[in-house]
């Protein structure tokens, strides 16, 4: 006798000889792979011409000339005080002056003083060991001589206090402690040549552009002598706009060949070194 098979176990057998073709299954891998390779190709072109775009827009955006706008500006907090006050000048009226000031130099660099592209020197150091390890302290290195100059400068800060004097001192020996005195050389003839320059940019490691090139002279402010173990007792006055920077030069007179000042500066009250002191503006405005 014949039994029926059901339609179930005839589908299952007509699986069963698909997958037992060895033609069909090798197609369906080989396909499977074509794709496979296709894709992996577009992936790794596509990565190609997208790691030569940008290296192409850093090479051109490095070569080409600095332009104004590549500054990243500090934002303004002050924006819109002097159109308050001028349209309300009341406000000024029966006031107390703002307290002065006293403005530390952020930055405080040396340059050669023959090369014509005021390359800087690398930036000087100071640390002392502590028992938690080195800390690196927030001193500034001034050195003055026939050979180098000093480039400082200086973040002008309130509005409102943008009558500024530039206060050269040389630090005392009695103010530091031992193991980080201000270390002053000096040579008591040295004629100083205190240049502004023509730049209010930012000078910082973070911009390649302002940490290269000191910037170019514009104004002779003053030249200075050294008496004893500080410098003459002169205030230079300049106008310095809120929330910009001011730069200053530093440098031996031709008429002191011998000329030589040589010390580190630190933060301290009262100040110390070269500083400015802002003063009260808003009577002016």
């Amino acid at each position: 006798m014949y039994a029926q098979l059901s339609r179930g176990s005839s589908s299952s057998l007509e699986d069963d000889d698909t997958l037992a073709d060895p033609v069909l299954h090798t197609g369906k891998r080989e396909k499977f792979d074509r794709l496979l390779l296709w894709a992996c190709m577009t992936v790794t072109a596509i990565s190609l011409i997208l790691s030569t775009f940008v290296l192409s827009s850093n090479s051109t955006s490095s070569m080409r000339p600095f332009n104004k706008q590549d500054v990243i500006h500090r934002p303004n907090p002050y924006a819109n005080l002097d159109r308050l006050y001028k349209a309300n000048p009341s406000l000024l009226l029966d006031r107390k002056p703002f307290p002065s000031i006293y403005s530390y130099a952020h930055v405080v660099l040396q340059i050669p003083s023959s090369d014509p592209r005021r390359v800087y020197l690398p930036e000087d150091e100071r640390s002392y060991s502590s028992r938690e390890g080195y800390i690196y302290t927030d001193d500034r290195h001034v050195l003055i001589t026939p050979e180098i100059s000093t480039i400082i400068q200086f973040r002008n800060q309130d509005y409102g206090m943008e009558n500024c004097t530039l206060e050269p001192t040389i630090p005392s020996l009695g103010n530091s402690p031992v193991d980080l005195d201000s270390s002053v050389r000096i040579d008591h003839l040295s004629i100083v040549e205190i240049w502004m320059l023509d730049n209010t940019r930012e000078i910082s490691r973070y911009d390649p552009v302002s940490w290269k090139h000191a910037p170019l002279r514009k104004t002779l402010l003053a030249s200075i002598s050294v008496s004893g173990e500080v410098w003459n007792e002169q205030k230079f006055h300049f106008r310095c706009p809120s929330n910009g920077f001011s730069t200053f030069e530093f440098a031996c007179s031709k008429l002191s060949p011998n000329c030589h000042i040589d010390f580190w500066q630190r933060k301290s009250t009262p100040p110390n070194g070269i500083y400015i002191v802002q003063h009260d503006s808003l009577s002016i405005v």
